[in-house]
């Protein structure tokens, strides 16, 4: 029997996190759905923990492959994956009871191609870092926060368009979602919280290393896919408040790299800003001021450190 939902659940070394994970979804008020889970080549426990579930429950499926990344795994999901809707959860957050049931029946209710639904971001320590509600569901507002992982989409999205996680990149989600959504004939926005976003140290979002550049790389994707469709003219407003967003939220992120980083990727950062509408002067004055200012706070810091150190010797 066809399930009504397909749940993907990309896993690699997060033995701590499983359980709580996995059993959040199979405590769903909702029933009907197969739960795909995608060991990626973990080297902890996660694989057996994965199996063990499996034995446990019919509705889980699981996959082990090498190590290929999570837009890999979550292809794999998808190859598979029979439901009408398909949701995605990340294997170390974990979602509220009733969030499934809310998203399906709200998707049927409306005839939507994707529900989306509110979440919060909750450090190690269980502390609520923030909370988002989905409103005014245009592109503008879907790149702020294309995630897969608080949405159901109609399955027929992603096999009608050729449509997948692009593999071997980072912030493979942000280019994927609007393209989702341009080709979605309904979208709705749901006004409770069902999804609980772990925010680990050490995670690609938090993390300070060269992945970031992949964010820029998304948005630059998105725009040549518009063009492509000839969708351009139409999300052509849209797309721009969004690019807005994210280059402030970009620039908030990179000040703080270092210096010979920014340095070394000038050229590629410089070069994909450009194929989005660039970076004006005062943008660049204000970025490399902020940098500037960051150093030389940072070396002012060392430089007590190693006083305070000296006078205690």
């Amino acid at each position: 029997m066809i399930p009504k939902i397909s749940i993907i659940v990309p896993v690699y070394n997060v033995e701590l996190f499983l359980h709580k994970c996995i059993i959040s979804i199979l405590s769903q008020t909702f029933k009907d759905f197969e739960l795909i889970l995608i060991n990626d080549g973990s080297t902890d426990k996660s694989g057996e923990i994965c199996d063990v579930y499996s034995q446990k429950d019919s509705r889980i499926k699981v996959i082990h492959k090498k190590n290929e990344g999570q837009s890999s795994a979550r292809n794999k999901g998808l190859e598979i994956a029979r439901g009408d809707y398909i949701g995605f959860v990340d294997s170390d957050d974990w979602i509220e009871q009733d969030m499934y049931k809310t998203l399906y029946e709200s998707s049927i209710k409306a005839n939507a191609d994707i529900a989306v639904i509110g979440f919060r971001e909750v450090n190690e320590k269980g502390n609520v870092l923030s909370e988002y509600l989905p409103q005014n569901l245009l592109l503008g507002e879907i790149l702020k926060k294309a995630y897969p992982w608080n949405k159901i989409f109609k399955r027929d999205l992603f096999f009608s368009n050729n449509l997948n996680f692009i593999e071997g990149r980072y912030y493979e989600d942000l280019e994927l979602i609007p393209r989702l959504f341009v080709h979605s004939k309904k979208t709705i926005g749901l006004d409770s919280v069902g999804y609980n976003y772990l925010k680990r140290v050490g995670a690609t979002t938090s993390a300070r290393d060269s992945k970031i550049l992949d964010n820029l790389w998304a948005y630059t994707n998105i725009k040549d896919y518009l063009i492509k469709m000839e969708l351009y003219d139409t999300y052509q407003e849209e797309f721009e408040k969004g690019l807005l967003y994210f280059k402030e939220y970009y620039s908030n992120i990179l000040y703080d790299y270092p210096t010979t980083f920014l340095l070394r990727n000038s050229n590629r950062i410089i070069n994909d800003f450009n194929k989005i509408g660039g970076l004006g002067i005062r943008e660049y004055i204000s970025f490399t001021y902020r940098h500037l200012n960051f150093c030389i706070k940072r070396l002012g810091y060392k430089s007590l450190m190693k006083l305070k150190g000296t006078l205690n010797t």
